[in-house]
């Protein structure tokens, strides 16, 4: 060729390395013309919790028609199956995502999930985030027995009011009260038990209260969100939280770090500084933190499930910013945010 001495490396975590071999072997005469080479790395272990593990341990409750629930519709007429078909389209959802991460990990769960700490209110209408969530003992023991229902043998068991409010909440909302709830019970519980009192240890087994060390060895948080408005009403909602300023010993322990492209360089690169003993870092993100840096502090990621990305309105024939859920890819990715440490 006509630079016989040229060569070119592609690197990527997440490329098809195979793909990309296959095709420059067929430019460049067969197969091996083009190398792979892999570096083995070590992972840091991950525990997944969904959406209704959020509402078991915080005690969330969203009830029929508040601003957190299904729009609801007008016209719908009532079916002879009622709330169980409803119920069981919710849970299938879980099933499903859980069944998934069982097949690739399937020590992961072996530890019991404990029910919601108190009995569902009679009402469902009423004020969203009211319930009986608090952050002790929550991951530890077997599971009570307050209106559970326990939905087979290897998936974990959740309270009437965890199932309730996960047939009513607007999945495809950004929920900043539950994301302030989860904050905080993050902070209490590793403040209580230890930073590794969320954790889910190697061996699969319950997780551990016995980290020792206090808040002040807990790491960083990041949370994903969809743009920079979203992250600054979050990070309004978690500066004006009595409940996480409690949690963490006084708002002097906690340190508020938006990120995104919109903010100057030296703004953006305070989110790499580790803060003091008994400081609290909490990053909120958009998907740059996803892929373009690592904040290796990171203990803890808590991810919306949302993105805006550029989109084709073919009615307006123009193209626009459009607010989606996360790839697959992308949602995996976001997870490995949480191995640093």
């Amino acid at each position: 060729g006509r630079a016989p001495g040229l060569k070119v490396v592609l690197m990527s975590a997440t490329a098809d390395a195979e793909a990309f071999a296959a095709y420059f072997d067929a430019s460049l005469g067969g197969p091996g013309a083009a190398g792979v080479i892999t570096i083995p790395g070590f992972t840091h272990p991950v525990r997944d919790l969904f959406l209704e593990d959020v509402l078991e341990y915080t005690g969330f409750v969203v009830g029929r028609g508040g601003k957190w629930s299904k729009p609801r519709k007008a016209s719908a007429a009532p079916t002879t199956t009622g709330r169980m078909t409803t119920k069981a389209d919710a849970y299938a959802g879980y099933a499903g995502r859980r069944a998934a991460q069982e097949a690739e990990a399937p020590d992961a769960w072996d530890a019991d999930v404990p029910a919601a700490p108190q009995d569902p209110p009679d009402s469902w209408d009423a004020e969203e985030g009211e319930g009986g969530g608090n952050a002790r003992g929550l991951l530890k023991g077997p599971a009570a027995s307050n209106g559970a229902k326990n939905r087979g043998p290897s998936l974990p068991t959740y309270g009437e009011q965890t199932m309730r409010s996960l047939e009513n909440i607007d999945e495809a909302s950004l929920n900043y009260e539950l994301v302030e709830r989860l904050v905080s019970y993050i902070v209490e519980t590793e403040a209580a038990g230890g930073p590794t009192a969320l954790s889910l240890p190697p061996s699969g087994g319950h997780p551990s209260g016995s980290g020792g060390g206090g808040l002040q060895d807990g790491g960083a948080i990041l949370i994903f969100m969809t743009g920079a408005a979203e992250i600054d009403r979050t990070v309004r909602a978690l500066q004006n939280s009595s409940r996480l300023a409690a949690a963490a010993g006084g708002t002097a322990a906690l340190r508020l770090l938006p990120l995104h492209g919109g903010l100057p360089p030296a703004h953006q690169q305070r989110v790499f500084d580790r803060p003091p003993p008994g400081v609290r870092k909490i990053v909120v993100a958009t998907n740059v933190a996803e892929t373009s840096i690592t904040i290796d502090d990171v203990t803890t990621v808590i991810d919306a499930g949302r993105v805006k990305e550029m989109g084709y309105d073919s009615a307006r024939g123009i193209a626009c910013l459009q607010e989606t859920w996360v790839s697959q890819a992308a949602a995996q990715q976001r997870r490995g945010g949480g191995g640093g440490g």
